[in-house]
């Protein structure tokens, strides 16, 4: 609907919960183990060093880009969202989370950008997550 096609969140900090326009769970790991290696398309994990506060949360918008994990390149959102064969009603219901500086960090649901990605030298991890917790 149109009330939330430029709907924004700020997430200022970790431990906050989101509920709308979709739900997300935002907590902070300090104890590192592979389980971001084992990452499934409802989650995702970053390395809190190279995060700029504050997030933001809104629908991916034309022209948007990224640069996906393991890639050299930005790649349109767009091009992301068709090479996934996503139909064009969930791509209407599909969110990117940006930081401070811009850059999209989460194709929500499908593709963690290269830019926050953990490394064996991450001291603390992001952990976020699509839904509400168990």
């Amino acid at each position: 609907d149109e009330v939330h096609a430029y709907y924004e969140v700020i997430i200022n900090d970790v431990h906050q919960c989101i509920d709308t326009p979709i739900q997300l769970q935002i907590k902070k790991l300090v104890k590192l183990n592979n389980a971001y290696q084992q990452a499934t398309a409802n989650e995702a994990f970053f390395d809190e060093a190279k995060i700029r506060w504050p997030l933001k949360l809104r629908k991916w918008q034309s022209g948007d880009s990224m640069t996906v994990l393991g890639m050299k390149h930005r790649k349109k959102i767009s091009d992301i969202l068709i090479d996934l064969k996503v139909d064009v009603w969930t791509k209407e219901k599909t969110y990117v989370l940006i930081d401070a500086g811009g850059n999209i960090l989460w194709l929500i649901g499908y593709r963690v950008s290269d830019l926050c990605k953990v490394t064996d030298s991450s001291n603390s991890l992001l952990h976020i997550q699509i839904g509400t917790a168990e």
